[in-house]
This record gives C-alpha cells, structure tokens and sequence, in this order.
C-alpha cells in the first residue's frame, strides 16, 4: 500500500504547521511590486480553512491585477475619438484667467521660476483637454489629463 501523499490547497504551504499563501506577481506587474512574490500566513492550521482564504485571496489578487492591467491601457477608443471645440463660458474664468490671477496673488516675492512652472503646468492641461472656462472640466478630464 503506497503512503497517502498530503495536498496543499492551491498557492499554499505549510511552515511549521501552519498554512501560508503564496503567489508570483505576474510578469508585467513586477514594476509595481517590490518583491517578485507574496506570502501571506493564513494563521491556521486548518487545511479547509486555508483553501476558503486561499481562494479569496486568490479571486481578490486576481481582480487587483487585472485593474493594473487595464489601468495600463490607453483609451481604446482614442483612434477614433474626435476633439469637440468647447467655446469658454462667459460666466466662469478660463484657465488663462486663473493662471493671472494666481500668479498675480501666490506669486508676490517669488522668482520667475514659480510663473514659468505655473505656465508650463496650464499649458500642459490646455495641451490635452483644450482651453475651457473652469465649470466645463469633469472628473473624467481630470483621469484623461492625469493618465
């Protein structure tokens, strides 16, 4: 009669009896991780415990890793996507006019650097998401611009 070999739930070891949980961080993921691998004791000695948490640390890596995988992506439909000219609104200061007046106010005392920084930076917003009045920007142009 052969001796009964003991299986580990999936990603998992024992370590002195108790359970851990241990996964490669993919390939394409290293940069975002310090170290090439993640081990978490599941601080039980329970094979069946261990499968349930092993599962749903699984399932939850599983999940994180496919919103960095997507967060990577550009915007899919940005080929066909068209630049809509927005007119500024006449009751809400543009960027240019902001940019004045927070030169004008933060800017007191300070070298040029600060004003040709504060410039750059508006240009940069205008260069991706247009010129607009400060009520036509959405959170959604905040993700575009940050990305």
């Amino acid at each position: 009669m052969k001796p009964k070999v003991k299986v580990h739930p999936k990603y998992t070891y024992t370590k002195e009896g108790v359970y851990y949980f241990c996964r490669v961080i993919p390939k394409d993921l290293e940069p975002y991780y310090s170290r090439l691998r993640f081990v978490k004791s599941l601080r039980t000695k329970s094979s069946t415990s261990a499968s349930f948490a092993a599962k749903h640390i699984a399932s939850k890596l599983d999940d994180h890793w496919l919103k960095l995988r997507l967060s990577q992506m550009d915007d899919p439909l940005k080929s066909i996507r068209r630049a809509v000219p927005v007119a500024p609104d006449k009751g809400f200061p543009t960027t240019q006019q902001l940019l004045e007046t927070y030169v004008s106010v933060k800017g007191k005392g300070r070298d040029e650097l600060f004003a040709r920084t504060a410039k750059r930076n508006i240009s940069y917003l205008e260069g991706c998401l247009g010129q607009r009045s400060i009520n036509q920007y959405s959170t959604a142009d905040a993700a575009t611009f940050r990305d």
